[in-house]
């Protein structure tokens, strides 16, 4: 059976750093190793957030749940709204982690389905607030998706990725830490 990676764009700037560096550099590091990647960019699919229990919502949340379900490695890529993740990236994970497919819940405990899967999440800020300590990190460290995956890695970076020799130490740095992680 092949493996298979999932690489989920949150950003609406196609000319950034998710789209122009994150991704290519992680889906180029699956490909090298044979995995079969496949990206969603949540922005040119329309995806659409804020909508909830209508027919195309539910068609999109079902081939998106299919790739979940695909896939081994899943990577989040998002860029940090006012310290919080995307509200394309939290509708996506309200309308495909649902209950029944991306965790059970019988009231006082709840259960993984997707414990076999590892699961990234890569946070671009728009200024220097990478810690542990903000909002973003902790909305996914604290939350059920430590329950529902395997495993879940969180990198931050910022804009300061635009200094060549940053971006390059950046990039390296990235690139290392996955290939540690993953392989």
């Amino acid at each position: 059976m092949e493996n298979r990676a999932l690489i989920v764009i949150a950003d609406k700037n196609q000319y950034g750093l998710s789209h122009k560096l994150i991704a290519p550099t992680i889906k180029l590091l699956y490909i090298k190793r044979g995995f079969k990647c496949q990206v969603v960019n949540l922005h040119a699919d329309e995806f659409d957030a804020a909508l909830i229990d209508t027919a195309p919502v539910s068609a999109m949340a079902r081939s998106y749940k299919h790739l979940i379900k695909t896939a081994d490695h899943i990577h989040f890529i998002t860029s940090i709204h006012l310290g919080g993740l995307s509200p394309a990236l939290e509708g996506f994970l309200e309308q495909a982690l649902t209950i029944g497919f991306a965790f059970d819940y019988d009231g006082s405990k709840t259960t993984g389905r997707l414990r076999k899967k590892r699961a990234f999440f890569h946070l671009q800020h728009t200024n220097n607030v990478k810690s542990k300590f903000n909002s973003a990190y902790l909305r996914i460290k604290f939350s059920i998706l430590q329950r529902i995956f395997k495993d879940i890695t969180i990198t931050q970076s910022d804009n300061s990725w635009i200094d060549r020799d940053k971006k390059t130490k950046g990039i390296n740095k990235l690139r290392n830490s996955l290939i540690k992680k993953l392989f």
